[in-house]
């Protein structure tokens, strides 16, 4: 929000237009932000317009038109065998928290593709064994 009042200035966000969401694009991208960067920015920014439209305080969001930047296709990059025992065996060797056996966490992740917040809310019951 910082960043959004420094581009458009500090102006009642209920006079905040379609040209000041923007304009703030605009200015993440001229800044060096990259596109994901800048959408994430513009999503936060919509997300808090939109909560002032639930609670009563605008009437519509002023951002509700304004497009995401494109982001292009990554290229998918594909852990070699080296790599991915190297980051088991760090794993196992660092006493990171009390919790996690990170060995084993990054070991699933490799074995099923199950991203950071897939393997962190697995419990026993989701498991399909026989399968």
């Amino acid at each position: 929000m910082r960043h959004f009042i420094s581009i458009v200035g500090d102006v009642d966000y209920r006079n905040i237009r379609h040209e000041h969401g923007e304009r703030f694009i605009q200015m993440c991208m001229d800044g060096g932000n990259y596109p994901g960067t800048a959408k994430k920015k513009l999503v936060t920014l919509k997300r808090l317009f939109n909560l002032a439209v639930q609670r009563g305080q605008l009437e519509v969001n002023p951002l509700r038109h304004v497009s995401k930047p494109k982001i292009a296709e990554g290229e998918i990059h594909v852990y070699s065998d080296e790599e991915c025992q190297r980051m088991v065996k760090v794993a196992q060797e660092a006493k990171i928290g009390k919790s996690y056996r990170w060995d084993i966490l990054i070991l699933t992740a490799l074995c099923t593709g199950m991203r950071r917040g897939e393997l962190l809310n697995t419990t026993w019951r989701v498991i399909d064994f026989a399968g």
